[in-house]
Protein backbone atom coordinates (compact mmCIF):
# COMPACT_ATOMS: atom_id res chain seq x y z
CA UNK A 1 0.00 0.00 0.00
CA UNK A 2 2.72 2.44 0.98
CA UNK A 3 4.67 1.60 -2.60
CA UNK A 4 1.29 1.84 -4.20
CA UNK A 5 0.92 5.28 -2.88
CA UNK A 6 4.95 6.19 -3.10
CA UNK A 7 4.34 5.89 -7.06
CA UNK A 8 1.17 7.53 -7.36
CA UNK A 9 2.32 10.50 -6.01
CA UNK A 10 5.48 10.16 -7.84
CA UNK A 11 4.16 9.96 -11.35
CA UNK A 12 1.66 12.99 -9.91
CA UNK A 13 5.08 14.80 -9.13
CA UNK A 14 6.72 14.06 -12.04
CA UNK A 15 3.80 15.17 -14.36
CA UNK A 16 3.50 18.60 -12.11
CA UNK A 17 6.56 19.66 -12.93
CA UNK A 18 6.57 18.91 -16.80
CA UNK A 19 3.52 20.98 -16.68
CA UNK A 20 5.46 23.79 -14.58
CA UNK A 21 8.49 23.98 -17.31
CA UNK A 22 5.93 24.49 -19.98
CA UNK A 23 5.16 28.16 -21.53
CA UNK A 24 1.68 28.45 -19.80
CA UNK A 25 3.51 28.29 -16.22
CA UNK A 26 6.55 30.47 -18.05
CA UNK A 27 9.32 31.76 -16.04
CA UNK A 28 8.64 34.99 -14.32
CA UNK A 29 7.15 34.41 -11.20
CA UNK A 30 4.94 31.17 -10.88
CA UNK A 31 6.60 30.57 -7.34
CA UNK A 32 5.76 34.14 -5.88
CA UNK A 33 1.93 33.26 -7.62
CA UNK A 34 1.47 30.33 -6.00
CA UNK A 35 2.51 31.72 -2.43
CA UNK A 36 -1.15 31.89 -1.30
CA UNK A 37 -1.44 28.12 -2.24
CA UNK A 38 1.63 27.32 -0.18
CA UNK A 39 1.37 29.42 2.59
CA UNK A 40 -1.22 27.66 4.85
CA UNK A 41 0.26 25.76 7.32
CA UNK A 42 -0.25 21.37 6.60
CA UNK A 43 -2.70 20.21 9.22
CA UNK A 44 -2.40 16.44 8.01
CA UNK A 45 -0.70 14.68 10.60
CA UNK A 46 0.44 10.83 8.42
CA UNK A 47 4.10 11.24 6.74
CA UNK A 48 2.49 12.45 3.93
CA UNK A 49 1.27 16.06 3.01
CA UNK A 50 0.21 16.69 -0.20
CA UNK A 51 -1.26 19.73 -2.02
CA UNK A 52 -2.92 19.34 -5.38
CA UNK A 53 -4.19 22.55 -7.38
CA UNK A 54 -4.93 24.65 -10.25
CA UNK A 55 -5.33 28.60 -10.98
CA UNK A 56 -4.89 31.28 -13.23
CA UNK A 57 -2.65 34.32 -13.51
CA UNK A 58 -2.99 37.72 -15.56
CA UNK A 59 0.75 38.96 -15.59
CA UNK A 60 3.08 41.03 -17.48
CA UNK A 61 3.86 39.36 -20.81
CA UNK A 62 7.38 38.83 -19.80
CA UNK A 63 8.92 40.35 -16.57
CA UNK A 64 9.76 44.05 -17.55
CA UNK A 65 6.86 43.99 -20.21
CA UNK A 66 3.92 46.23 -19.80
CA UNK A 67 1.32 44.68 -21.30
CA UNK A 68 -0.18 41.06 -20.31
CA UNK A 69 -1.36 37.60 -20.89
CA UNK A 70 -3.24 34.99 -18.88
CA UNK A 71 -0.83 31.89 -17.59
CA UNK A 72 -1.67 28.33 -16.31
CA UNK A 73 -0.65 27.72 -13.03
CA UNK A 74 -0.39 23.72 -11.79
CA UNK A 75 0.38 22.95 -8.52
CA UNK A 76 1.35 19.96 -6.93
CA UNK A 77 3.10 19.86 -3.58
CA UNK A 78 4.57 16.86 -2.35
CA UNK A 79 6.34 16.22 0.91
CA UNK A 80 7.27 13.00 3.23
CA UNK A 81 8.01 13.24 6.92
CA UNK A 82 8.65 16.72 6.59
CA UNK A 83 12.19 15.53 5.25
CA UNK A 84 12.43 15.53 1.18
CA UNK A 85 9.32 17.53 -1.38
CA UNK A 86 9.07 17.56 -4.48
CA UNK A 87 7.21 20.68 -5.57
CA UNK A 88 6.10 22.44 -9.30
CA UNK A 89 6.51 25.85 -6.79
CA UNK A 90 9.27 24.73 -4.36
CA UNK A 91 11.61 22.36 -6.15
CA UNK A 92 13.22 19.34 -4.96
CA UNK A 93 14.32 19.51 -1.57
CA UNK A 94 15.43 18.22 1.30
CA UNK A 95 14.52 19.85 4.95
CA UNK A 96 17.90 19.84 7.31
CA UNK A 97 15.96 21.61 9.57
CA UNK A 98 12.76 20.13 10.37
CA UNK A 99 11.56 21.56 13.11
CA UNK A 100 7.67 23.36 13.93
CA UNK A 101 8.69 26.73 13.49
CA UNK A 102 11.35 26.57 10.89
CA UNK A 103 12.19 24.58 8.10
CA UNK A 104 16.05 24.91 5.70
CA UNK A 105 18.36 23.08 3.75
CA UNK A 106 19.20 22.60 -0.29
CA UNK A 107 16.66 22.15 -2.90
CA UNK A 108 16.85 22.45 -6.72
CA UNK A 109 14.62 24.75 -8.62
CA UNK A 110 14.15 25.47 -12.42
CA UNK A 111 14.47 28.73 -14.17
CA UNK A 112 12.89 29.06 -17.46
CA UNK A 113 14.87 31.27 -19.54
CA UNK A 114 13.67 33.60 -22.65
CA UNK A 115 13.81 33.77 -26.18
CA UNK A 116 13.94 36.65 -28.18
CA UNK A 117 10.94 35.04 -30.01
CA UNK A 118 8.81 35.48 -26.87
CA UNK A 119 7.81 39.38 -27.12
CA UNK A 120 8.60 42.04 -29.61
CA UNK A 121 10.20 43.88 -27.60
CA UNK A 122 13.15 40.77 -26.63
CA UNK A 123 13.97 40.79 -30.37
CA UNK A 124 17.36 41.99 -30.11
CA UNK A 125 17.97 40.22 -26.68
CA UNK A 126 20.00 37.10 -26.37
CA UNK A 127 18.58 33.79 -25.71
CA UNK A 128 18.80 32.50 -21.95
CA UNK A 129 18.57 28.82 -22.16
CA UNK A 130 16.54 26.90 -19.05
CA UNK A 131 18.73 25.91 -16.22
CA UNK A 132 18.76 24.22 -13.14
CA UNK A 133 19.71 26.56 -10.08
CA UNK A 134 21.32 24.87 -6.98
CA UNK A 135 20.45 26.72 -3.84
CA UNK A 136 19.59 27.02 -0.08
CA UNK A 137 16.75 27.81 1.06
CA UNK A 138 14.93 28.88 4.68
CA UNK A 139 11.48 29.72 6.31
CA UNK A 140 10.75 30.54 9.70
CA UNK A 141 7.18 31.16 11.94
CA UNK A 142 6.95 33.55 14.70
CA UNK A 143 3.82 34.29 15.69
CA UNK A 144 1.53 35.88 12.58
CA UNK A 145 4.88 36.42 10.64
CA UNK A 146 6.36 33.78 8.37
CA UNK A 147 9.94 34.84 6.87
CA UNK A 148 11.58 32.97 4.63
CA UNK A 149 14.24 33.84 1.69
CA UNK A 150 16.76 32.03 -0.48
CA UNK A 151 20.20 31.81 -2.18
CA UNK A 152 20.49 30.16 -5.69
CA UNK A 153 22.97 29.34 -8.09
CA UNK A 154 22.74 28.97 -11.91
CA UNK A 155 24.20 25.61 -12.85
CA UNK A 156 24.87 24.66 -16.88
CA UNK A 157 23.99 26.37 -20.39
CA UNK A 158 22.11 29.43 -18.36
CA UNK A 159 22.36 32.22 -16.76
CA UNK A 160 24.60 30.81 -14.38
CA UNK A 161 24.49 33.60 -12.50
CA UNK A 162 23.93 34.24 -8.09
CA UNK A 163 20.11 35.23 -7.28
CA UNK A 164 19.05 35.84 -3.51
CA UNK A 165 15.41 36.48 -2.75
CA UNK A 166 14.26 37.56 0.94
CA UNK A 167 10.78 37.87 2.24
CA UNK A 168 8.11 38.75 5.44
CA UNK A 169 4.28 37.85 5.33
CA UNK A 170 1.90 38.41 7.95
CA UNK A 171 -0.78 35.93 8.07
CA UNK A 172 -2.67 36.08 11.36
CA UNK A 173 -5.46 38.43 9.74
CA UNK A 174 -8.56 35.49 10.00
CA UNK A 175 -11.46 37.59 8.31
CA UNK A 176 -14.17 35.25 8.94
CA UNK A 177 -13.52 31.09 10.24
CA UNK A 178 -13.08 29.93 7.30
CA UNK A 179 -10.93 33.39 4.99
CA UNK A 180 -7.47 33.85 5.49
CA UNK A 181 -5.55 37.61 4.78
CA UNK A 182 -2.00 37.07 4.09
CA UNK A 183 0.10 40.43 3.43
CA UNK A 184 3.58 39.71 2.41
CA UNK A 185 6.37 41.98 0.45
CA UNK A 186 10.00 40.75 -1.16
CA UNK A 187 13.47 42.10 -1.77
CA UNK A 188 15.36 40.00 -4.88
CA UNK A 189 18.92 40.17 -5.07
CA UNK A 190 20.60 39.32 -8.96
CA UNK A 191 24.23 39.06 -9.47
CA UNK A 192 26.32 40.45 -12.04
CA UNK A 193 26.52 37.05 -14.46
CA UNK A 194 22.39 36.93 -13.67
CA UNK A 195 22.33 40.72 -15.06
CA UNK A 196 24.65 40.43 -18.21
CA UNK A 197 21.92 37.63 -19.27
CA UNK A 198 18.98 39.07 -18.48
CA UNK A 199 19.59 42.52 -18.90
CA UNK A 200 22.61 42.59 -20.77
CA UNK A 201 23.87 45.36 -18.26
CA UNK A 202 27.27 44.13 -15.70
CA UNK A 203 27.05 44.49 -12.13
CA UNK A 204 25.08 43.03 -9.25
CA UNK A 205 22.52 44.39 -7.03
CA UNK A 206 18.60 44.80 -6.34
CA UNK A 207 16.32 44.21 -9.12
CA UNK A 208 12.78 44.58 -7.90
CA UNK A 209 11.07 45.23 -4.51
CA UNK A 210 6.96 44.02 -4.47
CA UNK A 211 4.27 43.83 -2.21
CA UNK A 212 1.70 40.92 -2.82
CA UNK A 213 -2.00 40.38 -1.07
CA UNK A 214 -3.37 36.80 -0.70
CA UNK A 215 -7.05 35.92 0.43
CA UNK A 216 -7.47 31.78 1.22
CA UNK A 217 -11.05 30.70 1.72
CA UNK A 218 -10.89 27.63 3.47
CA UNK A 219 -13.56 24.65 1.76
CA UNK A 220 -14.22 21.60 3.04
CA UNK A 221 -12.50 19.39 4.12
CA UNK A 222 -8.48 20.61 2.93
CA UNK A 223 -9.98 22.71 0.32
CA UNK A 224 -9.26 26.31 -0.43
CA UNK A 225 -10.05 28.90 -3.31
CA UNK A 226 -7.20 31.81 -3.18
CA UNK A 227 -6.97 35.42 -4.96
CA UNK A 228 -3.92 37.05 -4.93
CA UNK A 229 -3.01 40.59 -6.35
CA UNK A 230 0.47 41.74 -6.60
CA UNK A 231 3.01 44.56 -7.62
CA UNK A 232 6.75 44.69 -8.43
CA UNK A 233 8.92 47.37 -8.82
CA UNK A 234 12.04 46.69 -11.05
CA UNK A 235 15.16 48.22 -9.74
CA UNK A 236 19.13 48.42 -10.87
CA UNK A 237 19.92 46.59 -13.60
CA UNK A 238 16.34 45.56 -14.57
CA UNK A 239 14.93 48.85 -14.66
CA UNK A 240 18.07 49.83 -16.61
CA UNK A 241 17.81 47.75 -19.86
CA UNK A 242 15.88 49.25 -22.55
CA UNK A 243 12.89 46.66 -22.60
CA UNK A 244 11.24 46.65 -19.15
CA UNK A 245 8.93 48.61 -17.70
CA UNK A 246 9.29 50.39 -13.98
CA UNK A 247 6.62 48.28 -12.12
CA UNK A 248 4.74 45.35 -12.67
CA UNK A 249 1.44 44.34 -11.71
CA UNK A 250 -0.53 40.91 -11.54
CA UNK A 251 -3.78 39.23 -10.39
CA UNK A 252 -5.21 35.68 -10.18
CA UNK A 253 -6.81 32.95 -8.35
CA UNK A 254 -5.85 29.09 -7.44
CA UNK A 255 -7.78 26.22 -6.19
CA UNK A 256 -6.62 22.92 -4.56
CA UNK A 257 -6.84 20.28 -2.14
CA UNK A 258 -4.49 19.58 0.90
CA UNK A 259 -4.22 15.80 2.27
Amino acid sequence: MVLTKFKVLGWLAVAALVLGTGQTAAAQNYEGWLLGATSLRAQASGDWQVNLGVGFEIAPSFWGGADSKAYALPGIDIEWRGAVFASTQRGFGINLVSRRQTASGPRLTLDYGRKPTEHIRLTNTTTVKRSVELGWFFVHYTGPWRLEGDVRKGLGGGHKGLRVNLGAALGGGKLSEQNTLIIGGTLNYTGTKYNKAYYDLKGGGFTSIGVYADIIREVGAGGYVGFNVRADAILGAAKKAVYTENAQYSVGMVTGVRF
